[in-house]
């Protein structure tokens, strides 16, 4: 499985209607840690916790936890929360594997790991970035590996 929506409901639903058992399931995949590919994720896992095989992987990328933040076009953050790791594993179903690079999820099925952003993006949308636990916030990057994220 990959990625899970903003709600369970959806994904759930088109689980029953494709008649995907949760517990033939090799592997778990998040691309990145924005709330609208994580939000069903836990509630999936609660409501399939006694179909699921214990300890089957969820691959995530390195800020798959990080606390996610909207910044609007006024400058004000908006709070957009983040995937909570210990409810994950409060679940007993899968063993998290954060991956740095690329890895065979299954066989023939891969995760690329972090790819280098190589120009700059614009959007007149708030754009989602993670404050890393930093205090002070005084410019927007863009570039590099990872999600937009304060520093």
């Amino acid at each position: 499985m990959f990625d899970y929506g903003v709600g369970a409901a959806g994904v759930l639903n088109n689980m029953r209607l494709l008649d995907i058992d949760p517990g033939a399931i090799d592997a778990w995949g998040l691309s990145h840690g924005h709330f609208d590919h994580w939000g069903g994720l836990t509630e999936i896992l609660k409501q399939n916790r006694s179909r699921i095989r214990k300890d089957t992987p969820l691959y995530v990328g390195e800020e798959a936890f990080a606390h996610r933040y909207t910044l609007r076009p006024s400058g004000e953050l908006t709070d957009i929360g983040r995937l909570d790791r210990a409810e994950i594993e409060a679940t007993g179903t899968v063993k998290i594997v954060e991956i740095d690079g690329p890895v065979e999820m299954v066989p023939g099925a891969y995760l690329s790991g972090p790819i280098e952003r190589v120009t700059e993006s614009t959007s007149a949308f708030p754009l989602p970035c993670s404050l890393n636990g930093m205090e002070s916030f005084s410019r927007i990057s863009s570039r590099g590996s990872r999600p937009l994220s304060l520093s």
